[in-house]
């Protein structure tokens, strides 16, 4: 089994056949790839660099130094003077990534512009977004040719969807749909289409926390939408300028 601790740290635990004792001359090795690429491999020596998990047989073993926001897979064999074993099954983990300076990161959409219908530097397939101690912001490329009242939201306490109505030049678009990590006040989501030279013509929502302080982990709660580190997360002041996200 394998669980994610931090952007560049996971557990990886598993429980011998054997019962541990004294007498067992085994010793265990850890292989770790990020998908696509070489497989690392690291000995584990189970009184040194394992702990027995409470309560039970396993051996549980900290991952260190692996890259953040990615999909990694493991696996371990046990090996004595006699030989190795064969590997065992892999297992696979996706680390959290690291928050950006507006406390959240990029995420998909469900459905988008067409490439050449947007003017955004985050590209058209992505939407932003960043937290505050209260509020959630959302930024959405869109073309040149929407308008605010082609903006289609519903806002529930622990949902959001997200919607671009047809035109006679546009078709209509679900830009995102799903639940969120922790809850809002649904009647206290607000938004407009607005243009700058970081994100290009988009558009904003900003959505208020139910709870202050609270440290969303995602904007979307499903597999496809990456997760950030919210240990990196401090709320400080009123605003994003105030937040300070590094220790």
């Amino acid at each position: 089994r394998t669980k994610v601790v931090s952007c560049t740290e996971a557990h990886v635990s598993f429980e011998p056949r054997l019962p541990l004792n004294v007498f067992h001359e085994e010793e265990y090795l850890l292989s770790w790839r990020k998908v696509g690429e070489d497989w690392q491999e690291r000995p584990l020596n189970k009184e040194h660099r394992c702990e027995v998990a409470q309560g039970s047989k396993k051996l549980k073993y900290l991952v260190k130094g692996l890259p953040d926001g990615a999909t990694i897979e493991c696996r371990v064999a046990c090996f004595n003077a006699h030989g190795k074993s064969p590997w065992t099954e892999e297992a696979k983990i996706t680390t959290l990534r690291e928050p950006s300076e507006a406390g959240g990161g990029l995420g998909p959409l469900q459905q988008c512009e067409a490439d050449d219908a947007v003017s955004s530097g985050v590209g058209q397939g992505s939407y932003t977004w960043g937290q505050t101690k209260s509020e959630v912001s959302i930024r959405i490329p869109v073309a040149k040719a929407r308008k605010a009242k082609d903006v289609v939201i519903k806002a529930m306490p622990t949902r959001i969807e997200l919607r671009l109505k047809a035109s006679e030049e546009l078709p209509e678009l679900l830009l995102l749909s799903g639940s969120l990590p922790k809850r809002i006040q649904s009647d206290d989501v607000y938004w407009s289409i607005e243009e700058d030279e970081d994100f290009g013509r988009h558009l904003a929502v900003l959505m208020t926390k139910a709870e202050e302080m609270e440290k969303w982990p995602c904007l979307i709660e499903a597999a496809v939408h990456p997760k950030i580190d919210t240990s990196l997360l401090h709320f400080k002041g009123d605003g994003l300028a105030g937040l300070d996200i590094w220790e």
